[in-house]
């Protein structure tokens, strides 16, 4: 036997109201995976490699205020010689009496939805590729907006250099 809806006590609306509440958003939150995992999978590796060559360009161009920066492959295989991932270090030195130099290990795993970052000094972090409202794949780095390779590449390099350049 149903009741009639003016016949359900206020309280166990409420608590239909709620699990609907959950549902849509579980929902939600499915279709925004679905759709980061798609966009990561499919722009992703692209993406990374955007950074590199960004990279590669402003460690090159690093000479012009005094310091040197190269950017390396250091990606690790399986036992059957199948690429892990993609790794790279960027490694940043400045020449003076007291020669001081520091570096960053990044690596990105083809299909994952960020970029993990290792700095020689300090915490490491993450580059997350998220979807934009266009359905667009954006990255993002502790809530700071990196709309291009190029901004990544200068958010990955710059500490680095104004790091070696202070001590």
């Amino acid at each position: 036997m149903k009741l009639a809806n003016a016949m359900v006590p206020e309280w166990i609306k409420e608590i239909i109201e709620d699990r609907e509440r959950r549902t849509r958003e579980y929902e939600e939150t499915a279709r925004y995976n679905a759709l980061a995992n798609a966009l990561a999978k499919s722009e992703g590796p692209e993406l990374f490699q955007q950074i590199v060559k960004e990279l590669t360009l402003q460690a090159l161009a690093c000479k012009t205020i005094g310091v040197l920066a190269s950017v390396s492959d250091v990606s690790r295989k399986n036992n059957d010689g199948e690429q892990i991932e993609q790794a790279f270090r960027v490694k940043v030195s400045a020449n003076s009496p007291f020669p001081r130099s520091t570096y960053l290990d990044f690596s990105y795993a083809e299909g994952d939805r960020c970029i993990r970052c290792y700095p020689r000094d300090g915490e490491s972090f993450k580059i997350d590729f998220l979807p934009n409202e266009h359905g667009k794949l954006v990255m993002q780095s502790d809530h700071t907006p990196l709309p291009t390779a190029e901004k990544a590449a200068a958010y990955l390099i710059k500490p680095l250099v104004k790091d070696v350049l202070t001590k």
